[in-house]
């Protein structure tokens, strides 16, 4: 399958984000959970170890929406949150992989930034919390595939994203997603934002990212 553009919510260490994720999702016969996904996320040459194992997919509400495994929010509560909002939904569950991993409390969360207010709404969180500081890598790139495994143990492509433009705060990591979408952002909407949240920008032209290399709860053992 090919990446698709719908607007990507990923869950990882609050699961009271799952309202507002939500808020958007109406019933449809095309909605999808697909749980016991495989998850490769690199940025980069850096295997990120933020792994995603359930995805709802819903098409018809310009809505993706990840759970983190071992993550905040379990794939049996999104399904009693959908249950409860009288949302439809079809379930794919695929063979259990059986890979063994820990979500690291302490990683920062990350967020997709398809379009200028989803970063808009990750700055402002970050200013609210007091912080006011970034450091911006416009050429640094990355991709996420979303897989399953098949009974010859191949891996076959159910969905994912590329990225071009990495923001480093102190409390997350942005990336910016990059698929020949109109309403992706380039570095002017970037300035364009930054300047309006009021968050100070440094520009790294190179595309390393140390803080990634450096820690470990982003490498893959």
């Amino acid at each position: 399958m090919k990446n698709s553009n719908l607007d990507i919510w990923a869950i990882q260490d609050s699961k009271e984000e799952i309202h507002l994720a939500l808020e958007n999702v109406t019933s449809s016969n095309t909605n999808i959970l697909f749980r016991n996904c495989i998850c490769t996320f690199k940025i980069e040459d850096t295997d990120i170890n933020v792994l995603f194992d359930t995805m709802f997919y819903g098409e018809d509400s310009d809505t993706l929406i990840l759970l983190m495994r071992n993550g905040a929010l379990t794939g049996e509560e999104l399904k009693a949150e959908l249950d409860k909002r009288d949302i439809n939904y079809n379930e794919v569950i695929f063979d259990d992989n059986d890979f063994t991993y820990e979500a690291d409390k302490e990683a920062k969360p990350i967020w997709f930034a398809r379009e200028k207010y989803v970063l808009y709404d990750a700055l402002k969180d970050s200013k609210e919390q007091g912080f006011d500081k970034c450091k911006y890598y416009p050429n640094v790139i990355g991709n996420l595939e979303m897989e399953y495994l098949t009974s010859t143990l191949s891996k076959e492509k159910v969905d994912g994203r590329d990225f071009k433009g990495l923001i480093e705060l102190e409390d997350k990591i942005v990336l910016l997603v990059n698929q020949n979408d109109k309403r992706n952002v380039d570095m002017r909407g970037v300035f364009q934002v930054t300047e309006s949240v009021g968050i100070m920008t440094h520009v790294d032209m190179t595309r390393n990212v140390d803080s990634l290399k450096n820690n470990k709860q982003y490498t893959k053992e």
